[in-house]
């Protein structure tokens, strides 16, 4: 290749939010090459990471591919400036999909992982090719943040080199490559490969030989992966780079399939015809819902009815009633009673903009694993802008737990382009469509998902406290009987109608009788109110009074003891 190399020229603007780091992880940056993809009309896209090795990174598509002269105007101030490719209709030309992308970042997104990287190009449309390197100007941050408070405009960010070549219709599309990994990265990606969900479910360090595999490592029943931060960054990668793309579901396993709306969205998504690969994984959606400790999965819930439910949206003076369906799930062979919410949203004027979206809210009962898809994750354009948001748009009550058993997805149908940052993972909060979808999810939340979670939870804690207190009630009379050598079986309750005469002769609170088969214990004695007033003793008092009754029975005060000591070792024992 020639050596004649040319300027990369920046707006100021641009420059300051790369010296600020564009992307918060590696499949931020690398997601924005697969949306290139996309709005290319390629079917197919192929990352490969060098993996274990991660001593280069490629990623090639068979889209349309990009003229020189397209290039040069990137590199001569057209990254962040304009448009990327002029549409009026807002959709790519052969498969009619919605462009993703706006401003022609994607190009630099992989400066945060490397130093140089070279592009080849065969444009389908120009019948043209091209092969240029690229090469990032090694900054440090503090010269970065200097140069921007100085600089009015064009300031330089890097360097390229373009040589023309020979169009072969067998490349059509776009391939990056890069030998020039940033050593942070390649230390990263290898230091972690011993947390790896593969190296938990096989024992060895090793490629995942289909994303199925990689699922099943991720959703590892016998051992939960409970945040993916726990596993290796290769890890992280593949999940965050399988989230981000406008992919299809895993069939079977999210519970949102059953929503027409979300079918829909499948089928349209299929049409695209769009596929990515990393290291030979075909990706798909990954998330499953639902994702809980008892291993329950999508297959064995069923929707067994629906209900229209309202609750009022309050955005400031804005106030109006809007509607959700809320669908009940069963789930074969369990008791447990799942939730999901079907979301529709449109308003024509916003602040001026049309704003619509449509969504869903999965609510399990238990907390979801891995803790990375509890939330809401906003899509636009069928795009994850960032990640899940846990907080669930700041919502500002505390609920403790319940947090953690909600997920779900918001498609943007009409607005929120505006409200979009330039790194393309998150928004503006005070922007209207921002602040109007906000108030939806914080209202929907605090009126209907929270309070039924609240009331569900609470009749679980009761069932599953009553089966612990029958379960060591049957472990006291067991041991009760081998010391006493009673036959009693079991434990009732009582409330006796005392006259003035048995209160004054201070009747017995509790009847333990020789030869009987239950034990009678009155917990509105007088004596007994204060013992059992907190609830969470109440377990503990019912047998230390028991003990002392029954110890009370024996004739002398040697033989007394010795049993209310014999029965107070069984009960601390349990």
């Amino acid at each position: 290749m020639a050596d004649s190399w040319e300027p990369i020229l920046l707006s100021a603007k641009v420059f300051g939010h790369i010296s600020q780091g564009l992307y918060r992880t590696p499949a931020g940056a690398i997601k924005e090459l697969i949306s290139n993809a996309f709005d290319a009309d390629a079917t197919l896209t192929r990352i490969h990471t060098d993996f274990p090795r991660f001593e280069t990174l490629s990623c090639e598509d068979n889209g349309i591919g990009m003229s020189s002269v397209e290039f040069k105007r990137l590199m001569n101030r057209g990254i962040g400036a304009s448009y990327k490719r002029d549409s009026s209709s807002g959709e790519t030309k052969v498969h009619r999909r919605p462009l993703i992308g706006r401003l022609g970042l994607g190009i630099l997104s992989l400066a945060q992982i490397c130093t140089e990287f070279d592009v080849i190009a065969h444009h389908k449309d120009s019948k043209s090719a091209f092969r240029a390197t690229i090469q990032f100007l090694p900054y440090t941050r503090e010269e970065m943040d200097r140069i921007t408070e100085s600089a009015e405009d064009n300031i330089e960010g890097g360097k390229y080199n373009i040589e023309l070549e020979e169009y072969d219709s067998s490349k059509q599309g776009l391939k990056i490559f890069t030998a020039h990994l940033r050593e942070q990265f390649r230390k990263r990606m290898k230091s972690t490969l011993q947390s790896s969900a593969n190296k938990r479910l096989v024992g060895s360090i090793r490629p995942y030989k289909t994303f199925d595999e990689f699922l099943a490592a991720i959703y590892n029943p016998f051992e939960l992966t409970l945040s993916l931060n726990a596993c290796a960054d290769y890890d992280q990668l593949v999940f965050g780079l399988a989230l981000a793309p406008p992919l299809p579901l895993v069939e079977g396993r999210n519970l949102a399939l059953n929503l027409p709306m979300v079918r829909e969205r499948q089928a349209t998504l299929k049409k695209y015809d769009f596929e990515v690969q990393v290291d030979n994984c075909t990706l798909a959606h990954p998330v499953y819902l639902p994702s809980d400790r008892d291993g329950h999965t999508a297959m064995q819930c069923h929707l067994k009815d629906e209900e229209v439910e309202e609750f009022e949206l309050i955005d400031g003076a804005w106030k109006e009633k809007c509607k959700v369906k809320k669908h009940n799930v069963a789930v074969e062979k369990s008791d447990v009673t799942f939730r999901l919410y079907e979301l529709e949203y449109s308003k024509p004027n916003v602040a001026g903009r049309p704003l619509a979206f449509n969504g869903y809210l999965v609510q399990q009962i238990g907390r979801l694993y891995p803790r990375d898809i509890q939330g809401i994750l906003i899509r636009l354009n069928n795009v994850a802008i960032g990640k899940y948001d846990s907080t669930m748009m700041e919502y500002p009550r505390a609920e403790g737990p319940r947090y953690s058993m909600v997920s779900g997805e918001l498609f943007i149908l009409r607005g929120f382009d505006d409200a979009l940052n330039i790194d393309r993972d998150s928004f503006n909060e005070l922007h209207p469509h921002y602040i109007r979808t906000q108030a939806y999810i914080h209202n929907l939340l605090h009126d209907l998902l929270f309070p039924e979670t609240w009331e569900e939870e609470k009749k679980r804690n009761r069932k599953r406290r009553e089966k612990a207190e029958r379960a060591t009630r049957r472990q006291f009379l067991q041991s009760y009987r081998k010391i006493t050598g009673e036959k009693v079986d079991s434990i009732e309750f009582v409330e006796k109608k005392r006259t003035e005469e048995s209160k004054r002769s201070g009747d017995t609170p509790v009847e333990v009788k020789s030869r009987g088969r239950e034990i009678k214990i009155d917990k509105t004695h007088p004596l007994l109110q204060p013992v059992f007033r907190r609830r969470k003793y109440a377990p503990l008092v019912e047998k230390l009074v028991i003990a002392f009754e029954r110890a009370n029975l024996e004739g002398g005060a040697s033989a007394r003891r010795e049993l209310f000591y014999s029965l107070l070792a069984e009960i601390f024992s349990e």
